[in-house]
């Protein structure tokens, strides 16, 4: 996804002028035609008025023949009749012409929000977060004219002309529309050629300042393609990044983890600050295509700064939680309050390694769960209200012998539970019971996106354990590997 700040003068925002035929030229010639017919009665109504005749209601017809007949002579009456017949049959035929036309548009419309309903696609700006109709198209042309309507509609059914250069813009993907540069028109900044082509999953990513968050999604995004990568060919799904922004911004960032290196917190160029008082992150963006499906996911990563939850404002304007498929709570067992209690003193110790998250656990918890009461059934799915997946993953177990510690927490049982009974013990039942009412599914993880603690001397390569199964689990329960699911079942 492009990161462009350029807007557009609301002067650009140019719509094709000229309608089809039959709806704009042709209704035209039929109404001058009927102009002319109407002055004819409105000639003969006069001539009536001034009759003393007027009155023999039984007489009106012939008088009105015969006063046409003085005023036009024969010739004239006959012209007349032709004109009359002309325009009937003209209007008959404009109107069949027209009538066709609306039902191709109408079927060609039809067929397009069925094949959206079946797939759930929808236009989510990343930037915005407003639904849009449709994006705002480029001429590739010229690269000036605009167009937001170009579906099939009056304008054209198979293209519009560009109100600049004339040149002809195809109204349909597979005629060539998929090809040109969009816009929101909302926001008016650049979306990723991919952007409609497939499902939009959106997934935020929850938790406090230096919680890991960035790092996760980084490392967990890897593994994702490297297992991918590493699957059968006919269990195998193609993971691309949406755009070079993506790309660029991604290996930059893997390069640093690749060298020992510690990442920058999130800063104002990933999430912009509006207002003075909003944050408002931009997506992360990965193509998903899985076999035997025919559109791709776009999966949608928002990586907001945990600065954000340091005000319920600032979390009210996270709108992308409107239609979100599945989110991300990342824990940092420092942002605990029994936990950091308990360790202070090492947590102090490590610090500039560690680099604890010092906002606590529970505060972003009920940040979060004011939006989702704001914002919960703004978006349904197959019919049904709208309630996401939630994967709790606790972070940095490498440290402070965190990963024996949540093994002790229930012996002889499997991660999830463990670390369920660990967040128990520390004092979150709270937590957990309003995780499990406000989301459809809950599982917990745990992880160590680094699989070491930072150390300035040191520039081998972080070895990350345990980040893909909180995305892969999170990916199955909104549909995305559901197809590889079940093949391997």
């Amino acid at each position: 996804m492009q990161n462009i700040d350029t807007h557009l003068s609301t002067e650009r925002l140019d719509h094709p002028v000229h309608k089809l035929y039959p709806f704009e030229g042709g209704w035209e010639f039929t109404a001058r035609g009927i102009s002319v017919i109407m002055g004819w009665f409105k000639a003969i109504g006069d001539q009536l008025e001034t009759t003393s005749l007027s009155q023999f209601r039984g007489l009106a017809l012939i008088l009105a023949i015969l006063i046409l007949l003085g005023m036009v002579g024969l010739e004239g009456l006959l012209a007349f009749l032709a004109l009359i017949l002309w325009v009937g049959v003209l209007g008959t035929f404009f109107a069949l012409w027209a009538g066709l036309l609306l039902l191709v548009i109408g079927a060609l419309r039809g067929a397009h929000w069925l094949y959206c309903h079946i797939y759930h696609i929808f236009y989510p700006c990343p930037f915005c977060y407003e639904i849009m109709p449709l994006p705002l198209y480029v001429c590739k042309k010229c690269k000036r004219g605009l167009d937001t309507r170009l579906w099939p509609n009056m304008y054209g059914i198979f293209s519009h002309r560009c109100c600049e250069c004339n040149a002809k813009m195809p109204t349909l993907d597979s005629l060539g529309r998929r090809s040109l540069d969009r816009l929101c028109p909302n926001c008016q900044r650049s979306l990723d050629l991919n952007f409609g082509q497939g499902t939009p999953i959106i997934f935020p990513l929850i938790g406090g300042v230096s919680a890991g968050k960035t790092c996760y999604m980084l490392t967990a995004i890897r593994a994702l393609k490297d297992a991918c990568e590493q699957a059968p060919p006919e269990k195998r799904c193609t993971v691309q990044f949406m755009g070079e922004y993506a790309q660029k911004n991604f290996e930059q960032q893997i390069k640093v983890l690749d060298s020992g290196g510690r990442l920058e917190a999130t800063g104002v160029e990933y999430a912009q600050r509006v207002s003075g008082t909003e944050i408002a992150p931009s997506a992360f963006c990965l193509k998903i295509q899985t076999p035997g499906r025919r559109v791709p996911f776009l999966i949608f990563f928002y990586d907001v700064p945990g600065e954000v939850y340091n005000s319920q404002r600032d979390v009210q304007q996270q709108l992308y939680y409107r239609y979100a498929r599945g989110a991300l709570l990342i824990i940092d067992p420092c942002a605990i309050p029994a936990y950091r209690h308990a360790h202070e003193q090492e947590i102090e110790a490590l610090r500039e390694s560690l680099g604890p998250s010092d906002t606590p656990v529970t505060v972003i918890e009920n940040r979060v769960e004011r939006m989702l009461e704001l914002s919960r059934g703004m978006i349904t799915w197959h019919h049904l209200k709208r309630r996401m997946a939630m994967a709790v993953v606790v972070t940095k177990v490498d440290a402070l012998n965190l990963r024996q510690e949540i093994a002790l927490a229930a012996e002889n049982q499997g991660e999830q539970r463990q670390v369920e009974e660990f967040l128990r013990k520390q004092g979150l039942v709270n937590m957990q019971e309003k995780l499990k009412r406000q989301f459809s599914s809950v599982s917990y993880f745990s992880c160590s996106a680094l699989g070491r603690l930072y150390e300035a001397r040191n520039h081998t390569p972080y070895v990350s354990q345990g980040v893909l199964e909180p995305l892969r689990w999170l990916l199955e329960q909104v549909g995305v590997l559901e197809e590889v699911r079940k093949e391997t079942q």
